[in-house]
């Protein structure tokens, strides 16, 4: 090989790995895309799609099709050869006409009306712009205010509302900035909660005009950061006595990088720094499209002590099992085991696997019929789940 060949083929194959990073990091923050399914073909009782690891997966998920909203359920037939997948469908409902669907989501309810009476509110978010939101369940002291995640809308987080209502609470299904019902951004990029947390903060002011004494926080994905970022600064924050995060991405930068390597990116760890670079630093992060640049420091709630409310985690098994390692340092010293202390430190020894495919109504239901009310300020439950609600 000539002298000359070896530096440009090293050139070009960092050209190629940085460009990788930038559009890698386009795709973190990016609020557009959702997850499309192919569809063969669709029966009166079932559903024949692509296998992927996401149709292939257990539970019950929502299929929006250019005319319905399918409720999907398990897996009836799983042709290896062909690569197709069949489902049964449990329900199906009609919904307006859109071509550019075929879309796989989580999305078990088509409307908040599916779960029971809701009225569709607003309230003036910190710009001054109105954020819908739908409320439903009883006129109670205690609220519930549901937060979705990124590439998502206020439908996704439906699936906690049958949980708190059966338990006597008023939920508030929130939309926030740059979710396509929010208002919409400068920028067509998420700061992955450092803006967003303030329309939460937004929705806190909202339930205590409305006679809310004490809010649970339940965020879906991202949905968690707002949560998090919302107890922690919001001006009513002493209102929030608790939260629930469904796989919520407790530190980016790991998050980030364990989606280099989940999507098959070459080089994963080089992909996922280039893209933190791009993301955290000026001019790159006006090339991604950010109103700023990411700190991660200020997204990482595995620094001892961090978490100082009551919370439940549910997440899968595997990565349920590795956050368990963060334990002693959300917990400080307290002469006070609470009982969800003793029962994370069970779920860590192991029996995280024994009771997996909990869904979240199941984990949440018990949580909060069971040890919430005796929970202390430095208590953190690790439950794995399953879809469906």
């Amino acid at each position: 090989m000539p002298a000359l060949a070896i530096p440009a083929a090293v050139a070009g194959a960092a050209a190629v790995v940085t460009g990788l990073g930038y559009a890698f990091a386009r795709r973190v923050v990016g609020t557009r895309s959702r997850l499309r399914a192919k569809v063969i073909e669709i029966s009166e009782h079932d559903v024949v799609l692509a296998a992927t690891p996401k149709t292939l997966h257990p539970g019950r998920f929502g299929l929006w099709t250019p005319t319905d909203h399918l409720l999907v359920g398990d897996v009836t037939c799983h042709d290896e050869r062909r690569k197709r997948v069949t489902r049964s469908i449990l329900a199906r409902n009609p919904v307006p006409e859109d071509s550019s669907r075929n879309i796989w989501e989580g999305d078990v309810f088509h409307s908040p009306e599916a779960i029971g009476p809701a009225s569709d509110v607003s309230f003036p978010g910190p710009d001054g712009t109105h954020l819908p939101a739908w409320r439903i369940g009883p006129s109670a002291e205690r609220w519930a205010i549901h937060i979705h995640g990124i590439r998502a809308n206020r439908i996704n987080a439906l699936r906690t509302v049958p949980a708190l209502v059966e338990a006597g609470y008023t939920s508030l299904v929130v939309s926030y900035r740059g979710d396509n019902e929010g208002p919409r951004m400068n920028r067509d990029a998420a700061t992955l909660g450092l803006t967003e947390w303030k329309d939460i903060e937004a929705a806190i002011a909202y339930a205590r005009s409305n006679g809310a004494t004490k809010i649970v926080l339940i965020g879906w994905s991202m949905g968690a950061s707002l949560a998090l970022l919302a107890a922690e600064h919001a001006a009513d924050r002493a209102l929030v006595s608790a939260a629930v995060l469904i796989s919520p991405a407790l530190e980016w930068r790991q998050t980030i990088t364990r989606s280099a390597t989940r999507m098959g990116l070459p080089l994963p760890s080089a992909c996922s720094a280039l893209a933190q670079f791009f993301l955290s630093r000026r001019p790159f992060s006006d090339l991604v499209g950010l109103s700023r640049p990411i700190d991660f420091r200020v997204l990482d709630w595995t620094r001892p002590e961090r978490i100082r409310i009551p919370t439940l985690i549910i997440h899968s098994p595997e990565t349920a099992r590795s956050l368990s390692r963060y334990r002693t340092k959300w917990q400080r010293p307290t002469r006070r085991r609470s009982r969800c202390t003793s029962r994370l430190r069970r779920t860590t020894r192991g029996n995280i696997t024994s009771r997996p495919r909990n869904s979240p109504k199941q984990s949440l239901s018990g949580w909060l019929g069971g040890s919430a009310p005796a929970l202390t300020s430095n208590s953190v439950c690790i439950r794995a789940g399953a879809g469906g609600p």
